[in-house]
């Protein structure tokens, strides 16, 4: 009965592992030379080995088993970026040609605070379309000025000093020589230039030269010698004009000064300081041209030629100085820049 009953469990035994072989058959135990790994599309990556997605798995070598392989999930990437053809650009955009337009800003979610400043939400970037009809930009900053002065013009016919206008001017003087003291001279040739400069309220300052000659009576009685030569005269004056009326052509000028003087050509010259004084009426032709008449005069302290008393021998001089006047009626043309 015992005998029976192992003879039964060996049976058993030897059923469970024909069947069990049986079902093993199914499996290549010893592998194949290379994996079978199933076609995927073209663009879908290699097989990545040792990825987030499985970390323990390892590349195997060449003919050895891949236990756990498996391809890895479809690239999520985007290829490159390709220029765009010439033809394909717009012609032009907000930030330059070539380049598209920046992304606008995020918009601003910030929570505003109780008394923060509020501050302006940001405009989206420019198009095109936004830029060509968008007008010029205008600064907020303060605008500065600069005060421009016109230049005086002339308005009516009279002295440009009367309408604030300072201008400077050339004179040619001319007339003829009066003498006046002791011991005079005869009555002879006259002439000189002005030049100077006529400030807006009608004061000019100028600088003058005058010349004229005399010849004077060396001895009693008078005719028997003379005594000739020239005077030379420099000198600086203030002066002043103003017309007859508001716009008026006609006026009136006068002046004040002092200069130098030297003589020559005599038996005995002389040289010295000299008083001067002018004055007279003009007539203004048009904005540059001007005539004048009047009076020049001249105050000399000199010895030049005294007249000697009989029987004196003729060429001496006693030296003695006395005031002599130079009194000159004369013309002027007057020209004004």
């Amino acid at each position: 009965m015992l005998l029976t009953a192992r003879k039964c469990a060996v049976a058993v035994l030897c059923a469970i592992v024909l069947v069990a072989s049986a079902a093993c058959s199914n499996f290549d135990l010893a592998g194949p030379s290379a994996p079978t790994v199933a076609s995927a599309p073209a663009d879908s990556p290699a097989p990545v080995y040792g990825s987030a997605s499985d970390p323990w798995t390892t590349p195997p070598g060449p003919g050895s088993p891949q236990y756990g392989a498996r391809p890895a999930p479809r690239s999520s990437l985007q290829p490159a970026p390709q220029p765009l053809p010439a033809t394909a650009r717009p012609a032009t955009w907000p930030s330059g040609a070539g380049r598209p337009p920046p992304p606008p800003p995020p918009p601003d979610t910030s929570i505003p605070v109780m008394g923060a400043p509020q501050t302006m939400p940001m405009a989206p970037a420019p198009t095109p379309a936004t830029v060509a009809a968008q007008p010029a930009p205008t600064s907020s900053s303060p605008r500065l000025f600069r005060r421009v002065v016109p230049q005086r013009a002339r308005q009516g016919c009279g002295l440009h000093c009367e309408e604030g206008i300072s201008r400077w001017h050339v004179r040619g003087v001319m007339g003829a020589a009066f003498f006046a003291g002791d011991d005079p001279a005869e009555n002879c040739l006259y002439w000189g230039a002005d030049i100077g400069r006529t400030f807006c309220g009608c004061w000019g300052l100028d600088a003058y030269y005058r010349y004229n000659s005399g010849r004077f009576d060396l001895l009693t009685p008078p005719g028997l010698v003379k005594d000739g030569g020239g005077m030379h005269h420099v000198g600086a004056k203030l002066t002043y004009e103003r017309g007859f009326g508001q716009g008026s052509r006609f006026y009136w000028w006068g002046g004040l000064g002092a200069g130098y003087f030297w003589t020559e050509d005599y038996f005995v010259d002389d040289s010295g300081i000299e008083g001067y004084g002018e004055a007279g009426v003009g007539y203004v032709i048009n904005n540059n041209f001007r005539v004048r008449v009047g009076v020049n005069v001249h105050a000399m302290d000199t010895n030049v030629t005294r007249r000697l008393a009989w029987p004196v021998a003729p060429g001496t001089n006693d030296r003695s100085s006395r005031l002599l006047w130079v009194i000159a009626p004369v013309g002027q043309i007057e020209i004004d820049f």
